[in-house]
């Protein structure tokens, strides 16, 4: 049961669904690693070595989830700050 206290809300969880596996995936992924306030950074460098994706793929899923509202992030030449919404 202890897993479910980093579990994203459910609503945003199933809206994120319907996207793709994958891009929910890396939602899972993120959401896990933010910080109290509700945000994560990570440095493009390490995208890669962290999730296991392509800079380009990871930028392409952060799209999709900021379409529908999932989250906000800002892009800096060295790095991503995201933002989630609750």
């Amino acid at each position: 049961m202890n897993d479910y206290a980093d579990f994203p809300p459910v609503k945003l969880f199933k809206r994120s669904l319907l996207i793709s596996p994958k891009t929910s995936l890396l939602y899972l992924d993120i959401y896990k690693l933010r910080t109290p306030g509700g945000n994560f950074v990570i440095q493009r460098k390490d995208v890669k070595k962290q999730f296991l994706i392509s800079p380009t793929l990871f930028r392409n899923h952060l799209l999709a989830l900021s379409r529908i509202d999932i989250l906000s992030f800002e892009e800096n030449p060295s790095s991503y700050v995201i933002k989630f919404f609750q």
